[in-house]
């Protein structure tokens, strides 16, 4: 900034005092006089300083209180701190055209309601009429013992970063919704720091904060806090408060605040309060720690753990969601366990006969729940009332879920849909939402994608079934380097073979008779035989083990699920399968758990959602007893294999039961269809 040519039109009126005082020298950006107050800034605000209220006015030109009424003189803004609203921090300098008294202030904007400032703070000067006393404190601050008029540089320069921060509070709010401080509903403990009561836990403790998309009322500026007794803490009460929100915001050190303000008190200092907590704590269970002043001073709060009232919160399930919970029907009885859910990272699924439950991971110490309760279905569509805790929200959302088949779910979720209290008050709400929810378009959620694409529920642990693809192979495969098959014998030396010449290695997949449940994958396996023609690398292990857990055909496409749990990217692999001859298959394994409806059996790029392609070609010896078998992918056509003549071993008597049990699904599902489709899927057999 340039230095202002017409000093004395910037500055506050001259006093007497000024007449023998050389020319202002300020860099004043407002040479005509304009310096106006942030229109952020202006309003009736009110705070607390060295434990006295303080009411101060500022409007476009003056910032008046009790102890000081200042002209703004000189401004500087800092445009880095300006967010999407057009809200900035700005330095002012200030001067009371009666005593001749400069003052800065470094305004923080915060929110609407509430602004942080710091103010200039300069060694107390001796009276000239008494030397041994002192000036008081709100006059000594001001001063600038300096026989010139200082610049905004000069008086700015005194606030340094650890100076006092007070806290402005607007006493005529502006509407905030309440989304950024309380979304939902939580059970609280709380601790005051009187009377050494201890810990009061309370199940009537709790913070209901359920915003109302869009609603003109208050619901969504406001929420209740109430404080339940506790018998063995004698400073505990029952309290009921109504808290309006004045925002939040997050300092430099990651601590999150917020401002709040008691509808049922009149006393300014008792009606504001500041509240604290941070992103980064590590509580489980979803708790939360935040603490609270009785007055309306942030100064009081140190940390999560230190403050006049510690609070610690848990989202749970709001009482009035209760009405809603009532199970009206079941799911099938074979879906009743603990889930993977390949769509999601990290999402445990647990189903019973009523209930299907959600618990999403966000991070190390944090997840999500949701239930959705069966109210209504009909053939393989269910709907049902889906809560999440810590939500206000009720939904109806339907579910399209296939019969079970293997250890796999295949199921598609509809949009969610919410009825209006008079819809509720219906006898027969639960018809008209089932027509509304379950129609089969509200199943597609981007009108740009209309496919039926079905996700995945995976049986976690899987129950083993026999693999789609049987026989011994040779295979060359393709993909990103990092993703291809290696030799990882568990041991110090890559090749622990003492004593046998092998002379060829090869790559081997197979799925044999002995362990017709698992495909076991080497790269490099002695491929050497006796004079006998039996294989000299007796001791050789397969490098990855395989369990199968199912398979399906979907759009034209192969499916099968292994499970593998030394996988450190999945144990669940989705594998896109298909014969091209007598001899030849070829087979993409997905990056993940999930089935990219573009990954093919060819694919071997992430961006397809394949991470491998793999080209077998048969390879069974004399003595590998490894028969060739293809099933093309159909869970619902079985047919009964006899395999050797050792119908008592476990792995035939499983065998049996998969069929038996295949055969139970089809059953099942076919009851609830039409004769011409139940003839139409009963001809293949």
């Amino acid at each position: 900034m340039e230095t202002c040519d017409k000093q004395i039109i910037c500055t506050a009126k001259v006093t007497k005092k000024t007449h023998n005082k050389r020319p202002h020298k300020s860099n004043c950006i407002f040479p005509d006089g304009s310096c106006e107050m942030p229109s952020s800034y202006q309003g009736d605000w009110f705070s607390m300083e060295r434990g006295d209220d303080l009411n101060t006015l500022i409007n476009p030109n003056f910032l008046t209180n009790i102890f000081f009424e200042g002209k703004c003189i000189d401004r500087k803004d800092h445009n880095d701190t300006m967010d999407a609203n057009g809200n900035f921090d700005s330095h002012i300098l200030l001067r009371d055209s009666t005593s001749d008294c400069f003052k800065c202030y470094y305004f923080i904007h915060r929110t609407l309601n509430i602004i942080q400032y710091k103010q200039c703070e300069f060694p107390l000067e001796l009276s000239p009429i008494h030397p041994k006393t002192y000036i008081p404190p709100q006059t000594a601050a001001c001063r600038f013992p300096s026989p010139e008029d200082p610049t905004l540089e000069d008086v700015c320069s005194e606030i340094e970063e650890f100076t006092d921060t007070n806290t402005f509070f607007r006493k005529t709010m502006q509407t905030v919704n309440c989304k950024t401080t309380f979304e939902g509903v939580f059970h609280f403990t709380y601790e005051w720091d009187v009377g050494g009561g201890g810990i009061c836990n309370s199940p009537y403790s709790q913070i209901v904060a359920c915003q109302e998309p869009g609603s003109p009322y208050v619901d969504n500026q406001v929420f209740n806090m109430n404080y339940g007794k506790c018998s063995d803490v004698t400073t505990s009460a029952n309290i009921h408060t109504r808290f309006q929100c004045m925002g939040s915001w997050e300092d430099p050190y990651g601590n999150v605040w917020a401002g709040v303000a008691d509808l049922g008190q009149d006393i300014f200092r008792e009606r504001f309060r500041c509240m604290l907590t941070r992103h980064d704590q590590q509580e489980d269970f979803n708790r939360r720690r935040w603490t609270m002043s009785w007055w309306a001073d942030c100064s009081s709060l140190k940390s999560p753990y230190e403050g006049p009232v510690r609070l610690v919160l848990e989202p749970v399930v709001g009482g009035f969601q209760l009405d809603y919970t009532e199970p009206q029907c079941n799911f099938p009885t074979n879906y009743s366990g603990h889930w993977y859910h390949t769509g999601e990272y990290d999402v445990a699924v647990d189903i019973n006969n009523t209930h299907i439950y959600f618990n999403t991971k966000l991070d190390q110490f944090s997840y999500r729940e949701a239930y959705f309760i069966c109210m209504m279905h009909s053939g393989t569509r269910y709907l049902t009332v889906a809560i999440t805790v810590g939500k206000c929200e009720v939904d109806f959302v339907c579910f399209d879920m296939l019969p079970r088949h293997h250890s796999i779910i295949r199921w598609r979720m509809g949009k969610p849909y919410r009825m209006t209290e008079i819809e509720l008050a219906y006898p027969d709400f639960e018809v008209y939402m089932f027509r509304q929810a379950c129609t089969w378009s509200s199943f597609t959620i981007d009108r740009d994608d209309y496919h039926w694409n079905y996700k995945t529920f995976l049986l976690d642990p899987p129950a083993p079934m026999p693999c789609p693809l049987r026989g011994r192979y040779f295979f060359t495969q393709s993909g990103p380097e990092s993703e291809l098959f290696r030799t990882r014998i568990r041991g110090l030396t890559v090749r622990p073979r003492h004593m046998i010449d092998c002379r060829e290695y090869v790559t081997e997949f197979k799925s044999c008779d002995e362990t017709p449940f698992k495909i076991s994958i080497d790269a490099e396996y002695c491929e050497t035989v006796d004079h006998t023609g039996h294989p000299v690398g007796e001791y050789d292990e397969a490098d990855w083990e395989l369990t199968c857990v199912g398979h399906w055909d979907e759009d034209w496409n192969s499916y099968m699920i292994t499970w593998d749990p030394e996988d450190v990217t999945s144990a669940f692999r989705c594998w896109n399968y298909e014969r091209l001859d007598w001899r030849h298959i070829q087979l993409s394994r997905s990056t993940g758990a999930s089935c990219s409806p573009l990954m093919s059996s060819k694919s071997d790029e992430p961006k397809d959602g394949a991470s491998l392609a793999l080209q077998l070609v048969e390879s069974e010896r004399q003595f590998d007893d490894c028969a060739q078998n293809y099933m093309d992918g159909d869970p619902w056509i079985f047919t009964l294999s006899i395999i050797s003549n050792t119908l008592w071993y476990p792995e035939i008597h499983n065998l049996l039961l998969w069929k038996f049990e295949s055969y139970l699904n089809l059953r099942q599902y076919s009851s609830s269809m039409a004769p011409g489709k139940l003839a139409q899927l009963s001809s293949p057999m």
